[in-house]
């Protein structure tokens, strides 16, 4: 680095928005600062007072004139070690340059609204636009998520979050990305799409189609992780066996058992459309993460079991994979489209059935189906028809007129269940399935799934009751503390953590903390 081990990249000097507001008030600061001092000088008493006020009033001038200078003196800092970024005085972070994968000249499809200088501070999912205008951007690629101080587009109460990319100006960007190239990869330039693979997140499609063989091998606070992606086996082939004080790592017979986790599986539906996908899952309440990279597919004709403790992260993943809470980090994918991008459409493809029922108890049960399948646009003699359909199956015709607030807490269930199903979604999301269910009335809704999943649908189901999971789930996920432990079929996971009697002294030993497989 020439000079003094930095190089200084200028990224407002460019922005004529910017230049017009701090030209244009300039002159006013300058014309208020003589109008002011004439009043001092009038009415204030000559000597000390009139010298302290004349002082107050110049070191006030000063200040508002360095801030309105310093949005044309924004500069990002290039040092040995790290990137120093800004703009003006609203925004500051320090990025070691281990941090960064690449950067790389970007022209994206859209942008936040700016504020009234044409600028944007904002945070979108995992992007950070800060950006004084739209063109002169540079993307950069983060190789972990960052915690950034900016407000959130959706909202602006949420001034802190984490982001995977950072889009910025550079008054000159064919140089900075000369001095970048000297310590990360720099591309040339892109133009956003739309595609996943524009907006800094490789898509899994992409990913698979490349098919390029990976072996690393990962040593870190006494854990072994070793990852074998090859051709067909990169969702069933992982292991990561931490490994306790001392002990010896994972034997070559137990990491050969873990890479057959799932390939079966997976290779049965290489050529279908995933119907549920997450990629790195994160959500933080705070500085606590919630629920930390989680990955999966799920596929049509599957029902899959989302096992964990109580506090473990199952409720929050669901309410992100629902819609209902949008994660820090990380995308929901339901039958390939982006479940924050078109919104409505995509969820019309979903059944959720809470684990508490959310329903409205001053109606009737068929008054009930009857509103919600209006507001899904239902014609009225299909909504009768499932109305008395589900009515049936559950047992429920004779309760179908009576107010819902005099059902059990079991009925009311069973009425979210009927409301799910109601427009015949593709996937359907189950929290807490045993909740408030009686032996018989689980056995039913056993059966319920099951048929649905015969039909070619997805049930992606959460418990913490083990045997109920064992019995129906084609695969199981364990989440214990936020993070997956464990994925695969209940045959094969226990074959790999060398485990009898099925998925509950499974759970026990994953939850207590004997590693983990995928």
């Amino acid at each position: 680095m020439p000079g003094r081990g930095k190089e200084v990249f200028s990224n407002t000097r460019k922005s004529t928005s910017v230049r017009q507001f701090v030209f244009g008030f300039l002159p006013i600061i300058c014309i208020e600062f003589i109008i002011v001092g004439v009043i001092i000088y009038i009415f204030v008493p000559k000597g000390w007072p009139l010298l302290l006020a004349f002082t107050l009033l110049f070191c006030l001038y000063s200040y508002a004139a360095i801030i309105f200078t310093g949005m044309i003196r924004s500069a990002h800092i290039l040092f040995a070690d790290e990137l120093y970024l800004r703009m003006a005085s609203w925004f500051k972070c320090r990025l070691s340059l281990s941090l960064i994968a690449a950067a790389e000249q970007y022209s994206p499809s859209s942008y936040p609204k700016p504020d009234m200088l044409g600028c944007m501070l904002v945070r979108d999912r995992e992007t950070l636009y800060c950006l004084s205008r739209k063109r002169d951007i540079i993307r950069i690629l983060l190789t972990e998520p960052v915690m950034v101080k900016a407000p959130a587009a959706e909202d602006r109460k949420d001034k802190r979050g984490l982001v995977r990319e950072i889009l910025v100006n550079v008054d000159e960007p064919e140089r900075f990305l000369e001095s970048m190239s000297r310590v990360v990869p720099v591309k040339g330039e892109l133009h956003s799409s739309g595609s996943s693979e524009s907006d800094g997140i490789v898509a899994a499609d992409s990913i698979e189609e490349a098919a390029i063989p990976l072996m690393q091998t990962k040593i870190a606070d006494g854990a072994v992780q070793i990852v074998n992606n090859t051709a067909g086996e990169s969702e069933g082939a992982i292991l990561n066996a931490e490994v306790a004080d001392g002990a010896s790592a994972t034997s070559v017979d137990e990491t050969e058992r873990a890479h057959s986790i799932g390939a079966n599986y997976f290779k049965t539906h290489a050529d279908l459309l995933p119907s549920l996908q997450f990629e790195k899952l994160t959500r933080y309440y705070g500085d606590f993460p919630a629920v930390q990279d989680l990955t999966l597919k799920t596929y049509p004709g599957e029902i899959f079991g989302f096992l964990g403790a109580n506090g473990a992260g199952k409720t929050t993943t669901i309410k992100m994979i629902t819609g209902l809470l949008r994660p820090t980090v990380g995308k929901v994918m339901v039958s390939g489209k982006d479940l924050w991008q078109p919104g409505t459409e995509v969820r019309r493809l979903i059944g959720f059935v809470p684990d508490t029922p959310l329903v409205y108890e001053r109606l009737t049960a068929r008054e009930h189906m009857m509103v919600a399948g209006r507001l899904y646009g239902l014609p009225q003699e299909r909504i009768r028809e499932r109305t008395e359909e589900f009515l049936s199956i559950l047992g429920l015709e004779t309760w179908g007129d009576q107010m819902i607030s005099t059902y059990s807490m079991g009925m009311k269930r069973k009425i979210s269940l009927a409301l799910a199903l109601l427009t015949d979604p593709e996937l359907i999301i189950v929290d807490e399935l045993t909740n408030a269910f009686d032996a018989p009335t689980l056995a039913q809704i056993k059966d319920i799934l099951i048929d649905l999943r015969n039909r070619g649908k997805t049930v992606f189901m959460s418990t913490h009751v083990m045997d109920v999971a064992e019995k129906i789930c084609d695969r199981v996920g364990i989440i214990h503390q936020g993070q997956l432990k464990a994925l695969g079929t209940v045959d094969e996971l226990c074959r790999a953590f060398d485990v009898d009697g099925g998925l509950e002294p499974l759970f026990l030993k994953i939850a207590a903390g004997k590693g983990a497989v995928q």
